[in-house]
């Protein structure tokens, strides 16, 4: 939970097709060292924040948006 604050707070543009050009170039042997962790980690934290987008309050934006009508 703690990551995906923090990656959500990080205001990266285009974080997806950042996540996937590092997905695209690197190595085996980066994938086995720790860079290779962060970037899965960096990837399981997206994944959560697509299925769940109540953790960036979206269900509040949708409701908000509905009273407004």
């Amino acid at each position: 939970m703690i990551y995906e604050f923090v990656t959500i707070k990080a205001d990266v543009r285009n974080i997806f097709a950042q996540l996937r050009f590092c997905q695209e170039f690197s190595t085996k042997h980066i994938r086995t060292m720790k860079q290779g962790f962060c970037l899965v980690t960096l990837e399981m934290a997206l994944n959560q924040l697509v299925e769940f987008p109540e953790l960036i309050g979206a269900q509040e934006d949708e409701e908000t948006d509905a009273q407004r009508w």
